[in-house]
């Protein structure tokens, strides 16, 4: 896979640069245990994780006609925003924006996250340069990113071909297949590795092994 042929690469935040999952997992649980529901494992969890996310939760056995998704959205945000800068970046990632950086390839973001909440996150491991635009959505509730990636898309003079999304979901795979560019996914963050071979789309175990696909 000739990765050098991109002009831009579209990364993911939560769970592919960022290692979270073990904080969604805890967060989670906490929302559990507050509603005397059993917790999860991160095992049991990556199996089941879901965009939109309120699918998730149905599947976790909230029940979304007494208590509204929103609420349970805010709630999960403030305890992860609590605990968030505990997250350390996945192991490759400072090398992997190197060496796409020093091809010349631009890189952006394109997040589920909030982009007010998102773009300190970023800031605080001192990415930020790195990145052309951080792009996010306007709410907490995670809903699609597709939207946001087709907005861009129309403002930019890129080729849908020329584009590189990297993600950790299959909603990622998802958002490249609406713009129309190609796709690698980590088995390192919130889906595990046999959903994401569902995909069709690339499946790398980890940042690493992208490093090792991009010339030194």
């Amino acid at each position: 896979m000739n990765l050098e042929r991109y002009k831009t690469v579209l990364w993911d935040w939560n769970g592919t640069l960022i290692n979270d999952a073990w904080l969604s997992v805890a967060v989670n649980n906490e929302l559990l245990a507050k509603r005397g529901m059993p917790p999860v494992s991160l095992e049991d969890y990556r199996k089941a994780f879901d965009f939109p996310v309120i699918n998730y939760y149905i599947k976790l056995g909230f029940d979304l006609e007494a208590e509204p998704f929103e609420r349970i959205a805010e709630e999960y945000i403030i305890l992860y925003e609590k605990r968030r800068f505990e997250c350390s970046l996945q192991e490759g990632a400072n090398e992997v924006l190197d060496r796409f950086s020093a091809l010349g390839i631009c890189q952006n973001i394109l997040s589920a996250s909030h982009i007010e909440s998102l773009k300190p996150f970023v800031d605080h491991y001192q990415l930020t340069p790195y990145f052309t635009q951080i792009l996010g959505l306007d709410n907490h509730y995670a809903a699609s990113k597709v939207q946001i990636g087709l907005d861009w898309l129309k403002k930019t003079t890129v080729k849908p071909q020329e584009i590189l999304l990297i993600g950790d979901t299959l909603h990622d795979c998802e958002v490249a297949q609406a713009l129309g560019a190609d796709c690698i996914v980590v088995a390192c963050g919130h889906q595990d590795e046999s959903r994401l071979r569902s995909s069709g789309a690339r499946v790398l175990s980890s940042l690493q092994e992208l490093k090792d696909l991009l010339p030194k």
